[in-house]
């Protein structure tokens, strides 16, 4: 274990714990945790389709809590028929939510890089997804009001530059939507006791719950605010939530201690989910 300044707000208060795969760097000011993966371990992280990903973890899209605050929001936002609304998902993963936007008669577009999710996807919707990295597009066909990251946002090192690149995709008054993980929960809380407690038994959570090498970002709500803005986003509106328990697991009990867990994230105000939705501070101050 040595140390670094954090990456967000420049603090010395960062420890960093060292894995098989690479890295986790913690920053106990503003919060903010990040990982760094070997580049010969790389593979380790993209194995496999977890239960997450099946289109059946999401029984009624339309109903699907995230969703609806997704489209309430778009609502109130953008005073226009839904057909003339373009969206695009990076990371569309099983292609779900566009399938959900196409019923709700959205002109939707989703990108996706990891080729297996094919097997995933409905016949209907594949004319609408690119399936390679978001930096290999040129261009498409329209300009987005809406970009969104459902999910995905934590898995990529190099996602402010990404956002830096949907610029030239983005209307001037669009806007992007990321729903990324929040460590303002019970779970890291139990973490971040045992690091200090229980250094080994700390280390091996930490690696579970940052969900590491498959995630490289573990946000504070804190953190996440200062990076965006230090890249020229601005937030317009945020909130913290959780995932409904059904979509990570269909065991009776694990579903039962998730919301035992959920009920202390709101003791504390916090959650396991942010909701961010940001504009361009270049076009928008």
């Amino acid at each position: 274990m040595n140390r670094q300044n954090c990456i967000c707000c420049n603090s010395e208060k960062v420890k960093v714990f060292f894995f098989l795969e690479g890295k986790i760097l913690i920053c106990y000011k503003c919060k903010i945790q990040w990982g760094s993966v070997r580049k010969e371990t790389i593979s380790l992280a993209n194995s496999g389709i977890s239960y997450y990903m099946h289109p059946n973890s999401i029984e009624f899209p339309k109903k699907y809590p995230p969703y609806c605050d997704f489209f309430e929001f778009i609502e109130n936002k953008f005073d226009m028929k839904n057909s003339d609304i373009n969206i695009l998902d990076i990371g569309c993963g099983n292609g779900v939510f566009i399938k959900e936007c196409v019923r709700r008669k959205y002109n939707a577009f989703g990108v996706e890089v990891d080729k297996k999710l094919k097997i995933l996807m409905s016949d209907d919707i594949f004319g609408r997804i690119d399936f390679k990295p978001i930096e290999d597009v040129d261009e498409f066909k329209v300009r987005f009001d809406i970009i969104t990251f459902w999910d995905c946002y934590e898995h990529l090192e190099n996602g402010f530059s990404i956002l830096e690149n949907l610029r030239k995709f983005l209307k001037p008054n669009g806007v992007i939507y990321l729903r990324v993980n929040n460590n303002k929960d019970i779970f890291n809380y139990i973490v971040l006791f045992c690091l200090s407690f229980s250094p080994w038994l700390g280390k091996k959570l930490l690696k579970k719950c940052f969900n590491f090498p498959t995630h490289l970002w573990n946000f504070s709500e804190k953190g996440i605010k200062q990076l965006l803005d230090q890249n020229n986003w601005k937030v317009i509106y945020s909130n913290i939530g959780e995932t409904p328990p059904s979509r990570l697991t269909k065991n009776i009990l694990f579903i039962f201690l998730i919301w035992i867990g959920y009920s202390f994230n709101k003791i504390v105000r916090g959650g396991k989910i942010g909701n961010y939705y940001i504009v361009d501070k270049l076009h928008n101050s």
